[in-house]
């Protein structure tokens, strides 16, 4: 029992011990880093009289937490962000005329330690609209095309001063288009102390009419000059215009020889009205091989593997002929290993046939062997394909392309063929498609016009 005591004298002690505040104070984990939100619990705006609060946020990239929310990423609320919020809210209200409009955007503590809550407060101003578009200068016989340029600034419109700077560099743009490289064009705004209208003028100084300058190529060493001539479209001593020299490079990339394409003014030419023109480019390698594994599934079977090898070479003889060879098979891993499918392709293009970027097509498929699903026989499928494609006027494609297919089953003899293929529903293709397209978008990537519409 003596012991038993001794051992309880012990206990008591050592939890006495542990519990001491001095040694808590010592133990207790201590950290510098307050918790930084990362969720944003409310957006509180104020302050915005003419633009609504869907308006204003559509520009934060913060954003209030919704349930939907659940797989982005977090993003934490630091000062950097909200110096960033207030930036966006400010370039927005610049953009609507209120040239004085501020914002303040603070973060408030949340309802919990990781979230907040954004106050935005701002101060509007009054709001500037222009009241009188003036335009000085000689503006051609392209007056329509230039006009065509102020429709987002027409007198009526808040003042924008970043869109006044886009309309001057698209009026100068325009002269480039016809013949003018060298056109200078200036915009003063004239704005009253209420800021309620503004007088802009546009002062253009058009300069000399330019021709295009001899041309010559840097970085050809796999291609033929030719070839690359061949895509330019202007020659010696041609009104100058941008617009060629846009089209000029896009044709150049669109061979696929290229990947990088520069077509500039060499600044050091004798005569600034006759500038030279200097091509630069960086050639591809020629011959490529591609290697493909991958698993999927198709309507026929659960579960396939497929692999594939490729070579090619897109500069046959050094003049833009491309041609390609790819071996694949498919085979079946559920519920038995099998291979159904082996198929050889050959494709070339002859990229000027006949006429000018006029490509011409050919495709061959040979599949021995094919093995369909739930079937008792075996056949070989042969087919090719010829297409001729023309670009006319930019935006629209004309292309022709006939296929074509034979099927030949085995053990079947050849006058029994057709009729095989009828009772058994086996379809062979043989097609004549005439496909038209117009793509009037301004940029195939990011486009803020245009349309595309396709016909077959």
């Amino acid at each position: 029992m003596a012991a038993l005591r001794q051992f309880g004298i012990i206990l008591l002690l050592g939890l006495s011990f542990l519990a001491s505040p001095t040694l808590c104070n010592q133990v207790k984990p201590t950290s510098d880093k307050s918790v930084i939100p990362n969720i944003v619990e409310r957006i509180d705006i104020s302050g915005n009289y003419h633009l609504s609060d869907k308006e204003i946020k559509k520009q934060m990239v913060l954003e209030e937490r919704r349930w939907y929310h659940l797989f982005r990423k977090k993003r934490r609320i630091t000062e950097r962000f909200l110096q960033f919020e207030k930036a966006s809210i400010d370039s927005f209200y610049h953009s609507q005329g209120f040239l004085k409009a501020t914002s303040v955007v603070e973060a408030q503590p949340g309802s919990r330690e990781d979230r907040a809550v954004l106050e935005v407060v701002i101060h509007e101003g009054p709001q500037t609209f222009i009241e009188e578009l003036k335009l000085i200068g000689d503006i051609g016989s392209f007056s329509n095309e230039v006009w065509k340029n102020f429709k987002t600034i027409m007198p009526g419109s808040p003042l924008d001063r970043t869109a006044l700077r886009q309309v001057a560099l698209a009026v100068k743009n325009t002269y480039a288009d016809h013949g003018y490289p060298y056109a200078e064009v200036s915009v003063g705004v004239e704005i009253p102390e209420d800021y309620e209208s503004a007088t802009v003028t546009f002062s253009i100084n058009p300069g000399e009419l330019a021709r295009f300058g001899r041309l010559e190529i840097v970085g050809l060493d796999k291609t033929q000059d030719h070839v690359a001539r061949r895509e330019i479209t202007f020659k010696e001593g041609e009104i100058y215009r941008r617009r060629k020299i846009i089209d000029s490079q896009q044709y150049l990339y669109s061979t696929g020889l290229f990947s990088y394409v520069s077509l500039s003014l060499v600044e050091t030419s004798a005569d600034p009205l006759r500038p030279g023109m200097r091509l630069t480019v960086a050639e591809r390698k020629p011959n490529y091989v591609n290697l493909k594994l991958g698993a999927g599934q198709d309507y026929e079977r659960d579960f396939t593997f497929e692999t594939s090898v490729a070579w090619g070479n897109r500069n046959i003889w050094r003049r833009g002929h491309r041609l390609s060879l790819s071996l694949s098979s498919g085979f079946q891993v559920i519920p038995d290993w099998d291979n159904y499918r082996n198929r050889l392709s050959i494709s070339y293009l002859w990229p000027w046939w006949i006429l000018p970027r006029t490509p011409l097509s050919l495709d061959f498929t040979y599949e021995p062997g094919k093995l369909p699903v739930n079937r008792d026989y075996v056949y070989d499928d042969f087919s090719a394909s010829f297409g001729l494609s023309r670009e006319l006027r930019r935006v629209y494609l004309v292309a022709l392309t006939y296929q074509y297919e034979h099927i030949h089953v085995h053990d079947i003899p050849e006058d029994q063929q057709a009729t095989f293929r009828a009772e058994r529903e086996i379809k062979v293709r043989r097609k004549l498609i005439l496909n038209l397209s117009k793509d009037s978008r301004s940029n195939i990537f990011t486009p803020s016009g245009g349309s595309l519409t396709n016909l077959s």
